[in-house]
């Protein structure tokens, strides 16, 4: 590909495409330390922080100010001149809330990349605007020529896989495979069992299915770490909320919520740590209201990170209780284990799921599902015909083939996945027990019988 392919390639990227696909990968291949793509609300004029050691081994941190369009003329008439002005200035001013180390440092470094031309006047003027500050010498600017020069020399396979040297694929290859070891020692896997594992994985075009476990997921991941969470026994199982849904996706969401909130703040970092290392839902929304509830920022909370752990703590707090009650009931009725492993069983249904919604063709269509039991366990059975079998054993479940995601303007819409079915299963799961409490003469969260 000649020079002006390239640039014109460049300059059809949109922003999140020249942050994504181009600048992290190119900035990591240029052996910079945890590249993060940091643009959202709580940027401030940081598209990506990296750092990198000086010749005293001392950390220099460094932000991106990332920009797909031509950067001309200057402070004084240009809108999109002051808004790189002002991003550029955000990166001294607001510190970088680290939140994997839980500390704030302050960016020494800024770079401007365009995936499009910089005029020189259009740098002069900012420049001449940085020197007020004493902060023109730590600014450079990365012209698209520029960019399609670092990308020549540290990424070239962006413009054609081929170009890719076969010494970097080798060294690509060995830090996933070390990476995968890692992930699954951390997992509990046994050495032995890994390494016969990743031989098929390298080895083999059926490479071993994977099954997570219904009480253990990875909660974050970040250049920095891969967390993994897990949640109580007991109340890792898919039992559905009738007000909020599935209690597992909830409490991972309020563990979340709650763990980004604390980039506003660093004042109660004990009380954090008492309550995100609960396991049992109830303990973790119990706890937070304790310990946390009343503390900036959370205190009357209505908007921003904070509002939303208030919030996710308040669904998490009632849902977690309302399926207690079930359980209670449910052990009350002497069909709780029964009850468990129907619920579990509907993971197994996964693969059947999404053969047949990637087959299906109408936009509406119901699917059928049979409960089969034996001793005091059961599980369910998607069906195909169900004419076959006793309509009265059957639950049914009603779908669209495309999810409007949106009931504003615009509307938004994507297709349906296999979470969607089960979830719509979990409910339809969840309105069969009760309608079995119901018949017993049992209410759930009631003691004795009406």
């Amino acid at each position: 590909m000649d020079p002006k392919s390239k640039i014109a390639k460049l300059r059809s990227l949109d922003e999140a495409t020249l942050r994504e696909e181009i600048l992290a990968p190119l900035l990591m291949r240029m052996e910079f330390k945890a590249v993060t793509v940091y643009h959202g609300s709580k940027e401030h004029g940081k598209d990506l922080i990296f750092f990198d050691y000086d010749r005293l081994g001392v950390r220099e941190y460094y932000a991106v100010v990332a920009k797909a369009t031509k950067l001309t003329g200057d402070v004084s008439s240009s809108k999109g001149l002051k808004a790189v002005l002002f991003q550029v200035e955000q990166c001294f001013n607001v510190p970088y809330e680290n939140l994997f180390n839980m500390a704030r440092v302050t960016m020494d470094r800024v770079w401007v990349v365009a995936s499009d031309s910089i005029s020189t006047g259009a740098e002069q003027s900012i420049f001449s605007q940085l020197e007020k500050s004493n902060l023109a010498k730590l600014v450079r600017f990365v012209p698209v020529e520029n960019l399609v020069e670092l990308i020549d020399e540290h990424l070239p396979a962006y413009w054609d896989d081929s170009l890719e040297p076969i010494d970097v694929v080798k060294e690509q290859k060995q830090r996933l495979i070390a990476f995968t070891r890692q992930l699954l020692l951390a997992l509990g896997g046994e050495p032995s069992a890994i390494a016969g594992t990743l031989k098929q994985v390298v080895n083999s075009a059926f490479p071993p299915q994977v099954r997570p476990a219904s009480n253990r997921w990875v909660n974050t991941v970040s250049p920095y770490n891969v967390e993994i969470d897990t949640i109580d026994p007991d109340h890792a199982h898919d039992f559905w909320s009738v007000n909020y849904g599935l209690l597992r996706p909830l409490y991972l969401k309020a563990k979340q919520d709650l763990y980004y909130a604390m980039s506003d703040f660093d004042e109660i970092l004990g009380n954090y740590d008492d309550v995100i290392t609960h396991t049992n839902p109830a303990e973790v929304a119990r706890v937070f209201d304790h310990r946390m509830s009343d503390e900036y920022p959370f205190h009357r909370a209505s908007f921003g990170r904070a509002g939303e752990a208030v919030q996710s703590m308040q669904y998490l707090d009632e849902a977690a209780r309302e399926i207690e009650e079930l359980r209670k009931s449910l052990q009350k009725l002497g069909k709780l284990e029964w009850a468990t492993s129907l619920v579990d069983s509907v993971a197994d249904l996964k693969p059947d799921i999404q053969a047949y919604i990637t087959n299906v063709t109408d936009e509406t269509f119901l699917m059928c599902w049979k409960i089969e039991s034996e001793n005091d366990r059961a599980r369910l059975r998607m069906l195909y015909d169900p004419k076959a079998d006793d309509y009265n054993a059957i639950l049914t479940t009603d779908h669209q083939k495309t999810i409007q995601t949106s009931y504003h303007e615009p509307i938004t819409t994507r297709p349906i996945t296999v979470n969607d079915v089960v979830e719509r299963i979990q409910e339809a799961i969840r309105a069969h027990f009760d309608q079995l409490l119901i018949n017993a003469g049992i209410i759930v969260g009631e003691d004795e019988k009406l």
